[in-house]
């Protein structure tokens, strides 16, 4: 019941009207106040401690090596999916072991550890759960119920915490973040994230070290950071629920949430996807018009640069690739349902207005996979001709040809009557497409 209102209160948050722009403006505001603090002083610390620097970055990626090659890959995963009482249970019995270990460690090195006396809220990590994108309330991914912070007074000492961590015998390194050098968190914020569990526990319960320098940690405090910290989290996962934290990639969300679940352009203005994200994402003025917050002006510019967009996805195989992968996903999943209004819709540049399906259709059909290579066209039958009857059978028939069971394409049929074609590798036309409509259920 607990984990059910916790569900039903996220799904009201990030439902919200124009919750899209509110957390981009919080994460611009939080970001612009903390990044230049925290640039300022990293650039005093590599000014001053270069050389060890250097050794950092050589003595690090051992550990992140060591990691990617244990029980983990370089991933956090609990023993326990998702009963997070259990979870606990397992925390709770390591929990003396843990500061022990920890202790030891930062005794090693000369480093002040801060080792919280309880575990994290349970409220926090059922939050987490349940914002997670991929598996919602899921709490496998939680590594961090059992936490500990080593604060640092120079990079060589977070060196030679690296080599402390590398040497124990007493963890199993599971998953190392390099935020000092190698990704930086949001805001300019800089640490080290160790994730391991104990050699000696059974139930490999995965625990985290937070390696932090002195000169951040006064800036942070200084700022009040922690409490933006929380501000700026809070947005970012809920961007990230949404499936929308990176704005280049928008209009491929909104594409998804049209074409799979059905979603109008009321709903998608609502939660403040932009226009230009709209018309990238297959929709028109008539899809557009006299809807709140789309002016005419605002229709001119997104067509205006959508167009010179769509010509450049249509070419770019990584983007495609991206959009077989996804679609793949879903036909394995079992639960794939393609609803593409006005295939044939096409611009000046061969793209369709929805181009992302059509691309697919074209590259799936292909026995090579979605890359370049292809040294002439193939084509994916598709019959737009004949009863409707006949039209439903041609759908089951084209998609059956174009996946197996796995997902995994297939080497396309003999053309039938309207076909979708791919232009060849030497720049030859292909077959205009046929006006179509697609509701099919592949189970």
């Amino acid at each position: 019941h607990v984990s059910g209102r916790y569900s039903r209160r996220i799904d009201e948050f990030i439902a919200q009207k124009n919750i899209i722009p509110v957390c981009d403006t919080v994460l611009e505001a939080t970001g612009s106040v903390f990044e230049g603090v925290y640039l300022a002083v990293w650039n005093l610390i590599m000014l001053v401690e270069g050389e060890q620097i250097a050794l950092y970055i050589k003595t690090v990626r051992p550990l992140i090596a060591a990691a990617k090659d244990g029980p983990g890959r370089g991933r956090v995963q609990q023993t326990v999916d998702s009963d997070v009482v259990k979870l606990y249970v397992q925390a709770a019995e390591i929990k003396s072991s843990f500061d022990e270990v920890v202790q030891s460690l930062a005794k090693t090195v000369g480093v002040k550890v801060d080792i919280p006396k309880n575990l994290k809220r349970i409220s926090r990590v059922l939050e987490k759960a349940y914002f997670d994108f991929d598996d919602p309330g899921k709490v496998f991914k939680i590594g961090d119920i059992i936490r500990a912070s080593m604060t640092a007074t120079s990079i060589l000492q977070v060196t030679k915490l690296c080599l402390a961590f590398l040497d124990s015998d007493d963890i199993v390194l599971v998953r190392v973040k390099d935020r000092f050098v190698e990704q930086p968190s949001h805001g300019g914020w800089r640490d080290l994230m160790i994730n391991f569990y104990l050699a000696d526990d059974p139930r490999q319960h995965i625990c985290e070290v937070q390696v932090v320098l002195e000169k951040m940690l006064v800036a942070r405090k200084g700022l009040g950071g922690h409490h933006g910290y929380g501000y700026s989290r809070n947005a970012l996962e809920t961007l990230e629920k949404l499936g929308v934290s990176d704005p280049a990639c928008r209009w491929r969300r909104a594409a998804y949430l049209v074409d799979v679940h059905h979603c109008g352009a009321d709903e998608l203005l609502h939660l403040g996807f932009e226009v230009i994200d709209l018309v990238r994402a297959g929709l028109d003025e008539s899809d557009l018009a006299g809807k709140e917050g789309v002016t005419e002006s605002a229709m001119k510019m997104a067509k205006q640069v959508v167009t010179p967009l769509r010509a450049r996805d249509y070419i770019n195989p990584e983007a495609q690739k991206q959009t077989l992968e996804e679609m793949q996903r879903l036909v394995v999943s079992g639960s794939f349902q393609v609803v593409h209004r006005s295939v044939s819709r096409s611009d000046s540049t061969g793209a369709s207005a929805g181009g992302s399906f059509k691309q697919l259709l074209r590259m799936a059909s292909r026995s090579d996979g979605p890359g370049p290579g292809a040294k002439h066209a193939r084509t994916a039958s598709f019959s737009a001709a004949g009863s409707s009857k006949q039209r439903d059978k041609g759908r089951k028939a084209s998609f059956g040809a174009l996946f197996s069971k796995n997902g995994t394409p297939k080497v396309a049929p003999a053309p039938a009557t309207g076909v979708f074609t791919e232009p060849t590798a030497e720049g030859g036309a292909g077959v205009p497409l046929q006006s179509t409509t697609m509701v099919q259920q592949i189970p």
